[in-house]
């Protein structure tokens, strides 16, 4: 089973802040849109940033701008580090 992922609180992304993530080949990054009310998180594997990594390969979801939403995103992080065979320990 894969170890827990280390993610900023909430005051972290009030304050405008993206955060990036990995464990093993799966990446994520979490982009907070405060204009637009949602945290966008978007997932990938490979060896690339997500900047450098095509659309395609990429999956994105969006949450409230709230704690709660917060909660939400991590546990979508979570279950799809969970579908990723070679997820680091």
């Amino acid at each position: 089973m894969a170890a827990d992922i280390w993610i900023e609180s909430f005051d972290y992304f009030r304050a405008g802040n993206r955060f990036a993530g990995s464990s093993g080949p799966f990446s994520f990054k979490i982009f907070p849109q405060k204009d637009e009310d949602v945290l966008r998180v978007v997932t990938w594997c490979g060896p690339f940033c997500c900047e450098k990594t095509e659309e395609a390969q990429k999956e994105s979801a969006e949450f409230d701008y709230s704690q709660q939403g917060l909660a939400d995103a991590v546990a979508w992080i979570d279950e799809k580090r969970a579908a990723v065979p070679d997820a680091a320990d």
